[in-house]
């Protein structure tokens, strides 16, 4: 009697239904970007001849630097030794002096930006006093100086 060889069983991989899932979402971002793209109103952007629009490099910027009192190592100790406003040196404490001299500089110049450089051990409570200044003089641009470590 001869013995039946049984054929190893094959085993297959059916990608018919994963195929039928690609498709269907290539079709569904189709259509999906489609619509996105239709919700998107057309417009005629506005050309800038004869703007009024300022250039930034007419806006006036008033400069107030704090300067630090440093120890005998030339580390800062958290205190401020004078105010430098526009190159006009003031008292440490003259904030009003302050305020005055940019609400003179902000009737001249309606578009006054102040900005405020530190130096980086003094403390908040030192800066603190001059942000005040700046906003009783009614500025409403004020730029925090700060330099980037290499």
């Amino acid at each position: 009697m001869a013995k039946k060889k049984h054929e190893a069983n094959k085993l297959e991989l059916n990608l018919t239904s994963m195929l039928d899932i690609v498709f269907q979402l290539i079709i569904f971002f189709i259509l999906v970007t489609n619509f996105a793209n239709a919700q998107l109103p057309k417009l005629e952007l506005p050309r800038p001849e004869g703007s009024k629009a300022k250039e930034p490099e007419k806006v006036r910027k008033v400069i107030v630097n704090i300067v630090p009192v440093r120890d005998p190592d030339n580390k800062p100790t958290g205190q401020t030794k004078l105010l430098v406003v526009d190159g006009i040196q003031l008292a440490a404490t003259d904030y009003p002096g302050v305020t005055d001299y940019l609400k003179k500089e902000l009737l001249e110049h309606p578009d006054l930006q102040v900005n405020l450089r530190a130096d980086k051990g003094l403390h908040f409570e030192a800066v603190q006093p001059v942000m005040r200044a700046v906003t009783q003089a009614k500025i409403a641009h004020i730029n925090l100086g700060a330099l980037e470590e290499e």
